[in-house]
């Protein structure tokens, strides 16, 4: 407000509407003033907290918000042909020997379509990276080193404010980063499965807050 001066708590120490305040001598506001400076000139100079980074190997993948190694969200997308034309899946699943399954959809579109119809482009708006019993394929990580093998307590050490599932369906640990939520599921993500305490991280899911368990079911 016109006539405030803020002090180095952030107070109103003169106010023209308060006389009491008002009535405080020059030297003491103006030196609440000069604080208050100095301290907003001291945050401007102090350096942000290191960041931490984990070191990919030349065929390692990165988990962000953007995506998972190099599918990334907002890429366009064409589904894979129906089997004798019929309606295809859009739903699109890729094995990277490496790495484990793929799975990219884009979850604004129906889940099957017509490919005799015309459609708008598919993009991503999901990226799903499922290791299922492959614990060896360890090479995904974020930058705080957490992906598939990764256990619970080195997930929620990581990453302290993970959430869970509010309905139970899932057991996994959701963070979010720039907006978009990152899911780490533990154990098999098959139905009628269900994950023991023990388990790693198998499935990762960037952009949606559950992971797919069956193509187009």
């Amino acid at each position: 407000m016109p006539g405030n001066v803020a002090g180095a708590e952030g107070r109103i120490i003169m106010n023209a509407r308060n006389p009491r305040w008002g009535r405080l001598p020059r030297k003491v506001w103006l030196a609440g003033a000069v604080i208050g400076l100095a301290g907003l000139l001291l945050g401007c100079t102090t350096p942000p907290p290191p960041v931490p980074t984990v070191t990919l190997g030349p065929n390692d993948w990165l988990i962000s918000s953007a995506g998972i190694g190099p599918y990334h969200l907002g890429d366009p997308y064409t589904p894979d042909p129906g089997p004798g034309g019929g309606y295809v899946c859009t739903i699109k699943w890729t094995t990277e020997p490496d790495h484990g399954t793929v799975a990219i959809a884009d979850t604004t579109a129906e889940e099957t379509y017509d490919p005799s119809k015309s459609h708008a482009p598919f993009v991503v708006r999901m990226v799903q990276l499922d290791v299922n019993e492959k614990v060896n394929l360890t090479g995904t990580r974020t930058i705080y080193g957490i992906g598939p093998g990764s256990t619970r307590a080195e997930v929620m050490a990581a990453y302290p404010n993970a959430k869970s599932d509010p309905d139970k369906t899932f057991d996994i640990a959701v963070i979010t980063e720039n907006g978009v939520p990152i899911v780490f599921s533990f154990g098999l993500i098959y139905p009628n499965i269900k994950p023991q305490p023990t388990d790693p991280v198998r499935t990762v899911v960037v952009g949606s807050g559950a992971p797919l368990y069956t193509p187009c079911a």
